[in-house]
Parts: C-alpha cells; structure tokens; sequence
C-alpha cells in the first residue's frame, strides 16, 4: 500500500480512538439523564402514593380510635349502669374486684364531683383534685362519658388511659386502662415506621422522615436515626419540596427527591440505590460503544481500499472524493442498521434488567407485608372478639345478679350503655323471652347448617360464642355475641344475645387488608400489584375494580404463568406486562410493569444513541471524504528501508489489507470482529454459575429461566448458542487443518471432509437448539419433516435435490454472485444464484444461460483467484535473443503503466517453440478473469508499437527450399 494513504489511515484511526473515548462520557451522560428522567417520574409517583397513604391511614386512625373509644365508653357506661342498678358494686372492694375482672380493666374507681377519692378495685395514690383531671369532671355537667384522658406514669413508666361517667350528683365511675393497646393501633395504623417501610421503593429503596426541627422522624438504620440528617449529606436546603437530591448512606448513593407534608407538618424522602444503574449503564455503553467503533473502523478500512486500488488502477494522479462520497453512503446505512439493532437489544435488556431487579425487591418486600399483616389480621380479628365477648359477659353477669331488675326498659338502657344495636334473652329452649324490641318468639335452629344453630350449644354450658345469623334472621346482617345465664343454683337458664354494628369490626380489619396494602403499591415504572384466587383462578385483588372475582384466564393470564417464581411477560386484557409472580398461601401475588412504559424508555434510550451513532459517522464519513482529496503522488515514493522495522499498527494493517480483495478484506474484518464477540460471549456463559448474582438478569437469562417462545429473552439466548457454537467450529476446524497439513494427502483429505461434516452438523445442530429456544416443538418438526418427505418424495425428487443443492452452494460458498465461472466449457459471470436455478450472464456473447442447480456439476470458478493469460509472438530467425531480452527488461515495465487492468506483469517466461518461420517467445499476464480479452488486446497492441519502435520483426510465414543435386 502506498506510504501516504497508510498514512492517512493511521491519523483517522487515531482520531477515531480519541472521538470514542468523548463518545463514551456522551453516550454515559446521554443515559443518566434519560434514567434520571425515568426515575424523578417514579420517585414523584411513590411521594405521591406516600402522602395517600398517610392521609390514609390518619383517617383509618380515627375511626380506630372511634372504635377504641367506642368500647372504652360500652365499659364504663356499664360499669356506671352496675352502679346506679346495684347498690352493692359501691360498698365493697370484693364487687369492684368483680367489676374489674368482668370489664377487663386495670382499675375501677369511684370518687365525688370534687375528685374526692371513694373507692376502687385496686389501691390508687392518685390526687384527683388535681387540675390535670377536671376534663374527668365534665360529665357531671353532660351525664355522658368523657374522652379520653392519657396520662403517663413516670415511676412505673407506663402510660394509662382514663375516662370516666355520671352516676350521680356526688359520684362518677372511672376504668383505667394501660395504653398499650392504643399504642399499638398508633403503631401498626399510622406511625412512620409502619407506613415507610411498607412503601419501600425498588432498587433497593430507602424512605424516611424528617421533621421541620431537621431530625430523622422514621429512618430504617437506627445509628443513622439518632444522628442529624447532614450525616448523610441532607442539607435543609435539599428538603424543599418535590426537590431532587444525592445522599449517602453507609457508602451506597441514592437518588432521593422530598415531599413536604403539611396535615403531618414534616418531609417524606423517597431514595434508590443508583449504583445499580450505573453499574449497567456502564456495561450498555461499553457493548454500544464497541458496536459504534467497529463501524468506525470498518469505515476507515473501506476507504483506504477505495483508495488503494483507485490509486493502483491510474496513473497515481487522481481524484477519488466522488467515488469514494458514493461508495461510503451504502456503508453508512449498513453501519446504522448494525447500531439501531444491537441498540435495540442492549437497551431492552437493560430497561429488563433494572425492572427485573426492582420487581424482585418489590415483590418479596411486598410478600414480607402480607405475611405479616396476616398476622395482624389474626391479631386485630381476635382483639375485637375478645371485646365483644367481654362486652357479652358484662351483660351476662349483670342479668344474673339482677334478675329482678331486667325488662323491656332495663335492656334498652344497657343497650345504650352497651353501644350495641340489640339485646336478646332466650329460655333453655333456645327460645326469644325478652328483648329491647319486637324480637319477641325467635327459636334458635336445630338445622346444624343454619348459623344460629351455634348458639345452642351455650345451652350446653359453653360460656360464651361469637358468630353471625343469617340476614333473614333479623332486618340486617349483624355481628352476634352470646353468653350463658345461669340461675341462682348456677344452673344454665338460658343465654343473652347482642347484636353488634359490623361497621365497627370491619372499620377494624381494613386497617391491615391486603387489599388496603396493595392498592398503596406503586412501584418501578409504574408496576402496580395484583392477586389471582389460587382455588378459583379468580382476581382477589385487581386495581381496577370491574376485574374483582373474574377469572383471569378470561383476561389472558395463562395457567403456566399462575405459579412460584414466574417471572416474563404476561398478557391482561390485551394489555402486556413484564411481571414477577409469587405463590403465597390463599392466592399468587404479581408485581406487573406496563410494556408500554418499558418501550418507551427503550426507544428514548435507542434515539439517543441512534444519533449519537449517526452524528459519529457523518462526521468520520465527511473527515475520510476530505482527507481522500487528489490522490497527487507523482513525485516517486520513497522505498523503505529494508532494515527499517515497521510498528505493530503498520504490520497489522499490511496483514489485513495487502494480497486480497476489497470484499475478501471486508469479511475478514468483519469476521474478526465477530469472533472477539463471540469469544466475550463464550466466556460470559462459562462464568454463569461464578460471577453473576442470582437475582441478576444475565444470570437469569443464562440459567434459562424465562419461559421458551418467541421473546427477546430466547433471541438473545439464540444468538449466544450461535457465538458459541460458532467458536467451537472454529477450533475444531483448526485443529484439523494443522492435522491435515500434517499428513499425507490420504490424512488430508479425511480432515478436510471432517471439516465440512463438522460445519454441516453445526449449523443443523444449532437451527434445531434454537427452534426449541423459541418454543417450537422440534420433536413433531422431525416427524412432520420426515412424513412430508416421505409424501413428496417420489414427485417431486428433482425439485427438492435442486433446493437443496442450491442451499449447498450457498452454504458452502463455491462461488457468488459476480463470480466469473465457466461451465461445461461455458464461460460467464453468476448474474443470480435462486433456490433452484442460477443465471450466467456471458460478458463476449451477451448471452444469459440457465442452469438447474443440480446441473453444476463441473464448476471452475474463475475469481477466487487472479488469473493470468500467456501470449505468444513470434520473431524472425535473425534477431539476437539478448537483444530481445533487454528490450523487454525496459520496455515492459512501461507497458505495465499503460494498461490500467493489469494487476501483475506483463512478465518474460522465455522461448516457447520454434516455428517453421519464428521463434515464438511466451508472455504472461495477470488481471481479473473479466478483464482478460480487453488485457490481452490491449498488450498485444502495446507489444506492436514496442517492435515498431526498435524495428523488430513479426515474421511472415516462409517456406525455405534446399536443392540437392
């Protein structure tokens, strides 16, 4: 190659090092930001579910403490309705004991409207005069029960809830309660704790709280809790509302953005781990980047070709700027196509993998939380029915100890002191004796599956029983508790029946509904939460409403997707979703991002790079273009030194580019680069079990735990079979070729064939693996394969052998479109290689002949190699062979310049034969085989005018006579 095209490749390839290497923090920056914009979308939609939740959950605190308060007013306007009705409960410590037991209380006092001290069940060393207890005092004024009041014991450190109620006009009742109870509603309803840490954001997301005073109000790590927020880089500047931010805790960066929340007078912040991100945005921007250097150099290779052989082919005075504009446009859309493609996967597998990471957080932080609410479930449920029961025991014990005092009138007043909605009080025989209204004559059943027949077995000495009637029993739907009465023998005489508002009890529940926690989800890229019935396959929890109690096989959902661990796309309602799936014990639960949101994440992420890709080229396109200019170079180059060594560069780039053809040079280049990534991933899916985390997606998509058919998850995986598969031929075929070379030519010609059978199981092999891969069922394509030959054989045997044979040629690469051939004698250029027939286009006769593959048995392709021609010319007798000779050393060199389609020669091979009238001397020629007619002519004609010009001449035929005599 000439010095100074060498030369100029080596300035573009250095400035190609230098623009990838800006490309880089272009490319890197250009996906931060578009992250970045994804993420603040994300993270603006958890504050705002964050801030629905609290709202939430204050008002589901409320009507807890409306319940709680509710059930502390039923004890103590009981507890006051015993002491207006029974004289005794106010003389004696052993019935305010009783009274004690019966309200499941810590104390029972009485004192006067002064806050004198009277009495109480347990020893108190309180001064109710004080003023912090007049709010007690208010009900001599209201004869209601008052709120409320919650005081702290500093010795025991404990803290007690009073409320207190009219008897009279010198007394009031008081119960004290532990808080406890309360306490733990606050906790588990509406603290920051509870509420944060069940909202937790993907990635390895953090929330937590701050308070106007700037300290922490909630945060997960304890240590961290008790230093101020600037130990991890939190200014209060930072806190402004819905303002974004960067923190650190314990070493591990997080983008957060805060929420001011007013009702809560603090600053909700909301947090994900970017190290993640950036650790596979990194890893795109490496793989694009290389794809993008590639083309790159593959541009500069091109040109430099171009350049070559435009330069060989005249007379070293040209100018190549519009051949090579025109020549450079084609591969620049081949450059795009390559980009737009692998941006494509790399960007879809990245958006897969972020989303496959933060479902997998979610969906185990979710199934955490279900798990424990559970629990809670249990907990609440029996919290309640403890209260109910005793509430039912109350009103047990006070018709037992009075059983005078009962009617009409009575019950209704301990129904008010109850707080419930009726009171029933049945005989032995299961029978309505006396109730607050017209339930007068109701029987119990005797149908054991009738709901009231339960409450016949409290006449069989059960003490209490807590269930529901049916509707029709009463005008609506209930909670009913029920309790023993016995006579003064102790005897069971009956039962009493209360009939409860369920609103209570379900106002409860929904404080810790999965229902409740789910429909507070909002999680990465805008996945949402679901649940499947497991017996029924029927939607227990679905966003949108109108799905609850469906089927979800009617709105796609597979029963192959319905199990522990499916992770991949499903279809609902038309709509797909990449979801994660986890069996709990009632139901599946499902964490589902939109694809929408996911596409549309890709295709920002595609364009960007797409023109970052495409800026790069122009500008590589426009700077080769320039450079190429007038490929001036008269003046004589200078020869290097044989003694002078060349550099790596100069030696590799001789290598690539000397002794071949521009398409040979190409593929090579081209197979190079395909051989690096096919290597690279050879070795990823050798390290699977060793160096991806389990929860990552490469280890994901290596240990095959995607479902098989057609999604990008298989094609990638397609893709590395073949890489692989492409090196193992690779090695296998070199090892035999080093065998081959070895032995004889019987040794030979085995490796060779070996080599052949080797591609031909490969690629049979790896079309058959891959077909599995996307779901095909290849068992039934060789059986329905086989039965389809056996079927079309005996008709259609000449129309399948030259299909196949077609598929050889391609395969094999016997020869090409454009390739020069000859055929039986037939001499053309392959115009079309089809499925059954090739064209041959003959170049001297203009003729087109078809042949059936089949047909091509004797094949000599004419431009694998540069072929040559002899010419042979005759001299005279006369003339001096070293005349002759030392002509052609000068002469022929000059002849070589004339002729522009010469590529080696025209070289002197000697005396050929002797004629009858010449001595005929043997020329050769090498140029391209469709060059070959207008090469020899053209010498031919060069060869005339050299003889002309130093009078040589071409001999006529002579017949020279000897006479004897």
């Amino acid at each position: 190659m000439p010095k100074f095209i060498k030369k100029r490749g080596i300035i573009l390839s250095i400035a190609a090092v230098i623009v990838l290497a800006a490309l880089y923090y272009v490319l890197f920056l250009s996906q931060i930001f578009l992250t970045d914009s994804s993420y603040s979308k994300d993270l603006t939609s958890k504050l705002d579910s964050t801030e629905k939740a609290l709202s939430e959950s204050m008002e589901l605190l409320e009507e807890s403490y409306e319940s709680y308060d509710k059930i502390s007013w039923s004890k103590v306007k009981m507890a006051a309705y015993y002491a207006k009705n029974d004289d005794s409960i106010l003389l004696g410590r052993r019935s305010m004991n009783k009274l004690l037991t019966i309200l499941d209380v810590d104390n029972v006092i009485v004192i006067d409207s002064k806050g004198n001290y009277i009495t109480s069940a347990n020893p108190v060393d309180i001064d109710f005069t004080a003023p912090v207890f007049d709010p007690l005092r208010e009900t001599f004024e209201t004869h209601e029960p008052t709120e409320g009041l919650y005081l702290t014991d500093t010795e025991a450190e404990e803290s007690y809830i009073y409320n207190a109620m009219y008897v009279s006009d010198d007394a009031e009742i008081l119960i004290v309660q532990n808080s406890k109870e309360l306490d733990e509603l606050n906790r588990n309803s509406s603290s920051w704790e509870n509420i944060l840490s069940r909202n937790t954001y993907g990635l390895n997301g953090i929330n937590f709280s701050i308070g106007t005073d700037y300290k922490f109000l909630y945060f997960p790590d304890d240590k961290i809790f008790e230093k101020s927020p600037s130990y991890i880089g939190i200014s209060q500047k930072d806190l402004q509302s819905d303002n974004q931010f960067v923190c650190n805790v314990n070493g591990i960066e997080y983008m957060c953005k805060s929420r001011y929340i007013e009702a809560e007078e603090a600053y909700v912040v909301c947090g994900i781990d970017i190290n993640n991100v950036l650790r596979n945005i990194s890893i795109s921007v490496i793989i694009i980047l290389f794809i993008i250097g590639s083309c790159i150099f593959l541009q500069i290779l091109y040109a430099m070709m171009i350049m070559r052989e435009e330069y060989e082919e005249h007379d070293k005075i040209i100018s190549v700027r519009g051949f090579l504009a025109q020549k450079m446009w084609g591969l620049f859309l081949l450059c795009m196509c390559l980009i737009l493609i692998f941006s494509y996967f790399i960007q879809t597998l990245f958006t897969l993998s972020i989303q496959l990471l933060a479902s997998r957080q979610e969906i185990s932080h979710l199934e955490t939380i279900l798990s424990e609410n559970t629990l809670d479930n249990f907990r609440v449920s029996d919290d309640y029915d403890k209260r109910l029961t005793r509430i039912a025991m109350i009103a047990a014990d006070f018709i037992n100890n009075n059983p005078s005092k009962i009617n009409k009138t009575s019950l209704k007043e301990m129904k008010e002191a109850l707080n419930v909605e009726h009171i029933l009080i049945y005989d032995s025989s299961g029978t309505v004796t006396l109730s607050d209204s017209s339930y007068k004559g109701l029987t119990l059943s005797r149908d054991p599956d009738n709901s009231s027949y339960n409450f016949r077995r409290l006449l069989g000495g059960i003490p209490f029983y807590l269930g529901g009637l049916d509707p029709e029993y009463l005008e609506n739907p209930y909670v009913y508790v029920g309790a023993t009465l016995v006579d003064e023998n102790g005897d069971v005489s009956g039962l009493v029946q209360l009939a409860c508002e369920p609103e209570t009890y379900y106002s409860a529940l929904y404080i810790t509904q999965d229902s409740n926690i789910l429909s507070t989800f909002n999680g990465t890229n805008d996945s949402f939460a679901f649940t499947v019935n497991k017996e029924t396959l029927n939607f227990d929890y679905y966003p949108e409403e109108s799905y609850l109690g469906k089927p979800a096989v009617d709105y796609g959902l597979e029963e192959i997707e319905l199990r522990d661990g499916y992770s991949g796309y499903i279809t609902i309602d038309n709509e797909k979703y990449y979801s994660e799936c986890r069996e709990c014990e009632n139901y599946y639960l499902f964490v589902a991002a939109p694809m929408y949101r996911l596409h549309s994440l890709c295709f920002k992420r595609i364009l960007v790079t797409a023109l970052i890709a495409m800026v790069s080229f122009l500008i590589f396109c426009t700077a080769i273009i320039l450079s190429s200019g007038n490929i001036n170079s008269h003046l004589p180059e200078v020869p290097e030194t044989s003694g002078k060594k060349k550099t790596f560069i100069g030696r590799g780039m001789d290598k690539l580019i000397e002794n071949s053809s521009a398409e040979e040079r190409i593929e090579k280049y081209i197979f190079f680069i395909y051989m690096i990534i096919c290597i690279s991933v050879t070795v990823l899916m050798a390290l699977k079990g060793h160096t991806y985390d389990e929860a990552s997606i490469m280890s994901y998509l290596l240990n095959q735990k995607w479902d098989k058919g057609t999604n990008i998850f298989a094609v990638i995986y397609c893709f590395f079979i073949i890489c692989r598969t492409s090196i193992i031929t690779v090695v296998i075929s070199a090892i035999l070729k080093i065998m081959g070379n070895t032995f004889d030519q019987r040794g030979e010609t085995v490796c060779r064939m070996l080599r052949s059978f080797v591609s031909y199981i490969a690629v049979l092999g790896t079309i058959f693996i891959c077909l599995g891969k996307l779901g095909v069922q290849t068992g039934t394509l060789l059986a329905s394969a086989g039965i389809l030959t056996a079927v079309i054989g005996f008709g259609a045997q000449k129309l399948i052998a030259d299909v196949l044979e077609g598929l050889f040629i391609v395969f094999e690469g016997i020869f090409q479109v454009g390739d020069m051939v000859k055929v039986d004698g037939y001499r053309g250029i392959i115009k079309e290689i089809g499925i059954r027939t090739t064209t041959i286009f003959d170049l001297d006769h203009n003729n087109t002949r078809i042949y059936n593959n089949t047909q091509l048995v004797s094949v000599e392709n004419l431009s694998k190699d540069i072929s040559f021609c002899d010419v042979v010319i005759g001299t005279e007798y006369g003339d001096s062979i070293e005349k002759l000779e030392a002509v052609f050393d000068t002469e022929l060199p000059l002849i070589k310049e004339k002729i522009a389609t010469l590529v080696e020669g025209p070289f002197y091979m000697g005396v050929d034969t002797f004629e009858n009238s010449s001595v005929n001397l043997r020329f050769r020629l090498y140029c391209n085989e469709e060059d070959m007619t207008p090469t020899r002519r053209a010498f031919n004609r060069e060869i005339k005018l050299m003889f002309d010009r130093y009078g040589i001449n071409v001999p006529f035929p002579q017949i020279v006579l000897n006479q004897r005599y």
